[in-house]
């Protein structure tokens, strides 16, 4: 009894990391957020997706698939068979970051909600956000809530939680004053921890070229 009081007053303690931003920001997460779909020849799969601010839709470049000419849906704000708004393109649209797992679908749509992207560092030891749709509850919309505990030269943010298949291309989110700023997008994850590319203004610079 004594152990699991323990472990109920550090969950409540994790949570109230999150508590004066998460409500008040929650409109923005879950309807920023939605599924990546696409069904090839063999296989059907899903990943995570995200609208930055510009109306770029931005995911896992891992997520896509190998035919140029296949459908890639973003269901934005999916949850449970219904969702706000529909966007089908071809994977030749998207743009992939050199170097990073990324991939981004440019002016996709410019009048839903977006995150902002961060405009500072992560350090170890800051708390995490990581909404995705895992599995095996891949139609709804999960929150992880995690902390970085190493940031690498090259730019990835290992995060110290795992996360199930279905949260690749996931948001990583760093709580401020205002709500939350998108650092990274989830790449993979082992049983013991996740990783994450982070994501900054310059990849998405070539969204404005016209």
């Amino acid at each position: 009894m004594i152990r699991f009081s323990m472990l109920m007053l550090g969950l409540l303690v994790l949570g109230s990391a999150f508590a004066p931003t998460l409500p008040a920001d929650e409109t923005v997460v879950a309807s920023a957020t939605g599924r990546i779909n696409h069904a090839g020849f063999r296989n059907r799969s899903h990943c995570t997706g995200f609208v930055v601010t510009g109306g770029h839709v931005v995911t896992a470049a891992h997520c896509m698939p190998g035919w140029d000419r296949e459908q890639v849906h973003f269901l934005r704000g999916y949850d449970r068979g219904d969702l706000v708004q529909h966007v089908s393109a071809p994977r030749a649209a998207w743009r992939t970051v050199h170097g990073r797992d990324i991939a981004i679908l440019c002016n996709a749509v410019p009048d839903a909600p977006a995150f902002a992207l961060g405009d500072g560092p992560v350090a170890p030891g800051d708390r995490l956000l990581v909404p995705g749709y895992a599995i095996p509850r891949e139609h709804m919309l999960q929150h992880h809530e995690c902390q970085a505990w190493k940031v690498e030269d090259g730019g990835a943010i290992r995060v110290a939680c795992p996360v199930r298949p279905g949260t690749s291309g996931a948001p990583v989110l760093q709580p401020v004053a205002e709500g939350f700023r998108v650092v990274g997008v989830m790449s993979s994850s082992s049983r013991t921890a996740a990783r994450a590319d982070g994501l900054d203004a310059a990849m998405l610079a070539p969204c404005a070229a016209p």
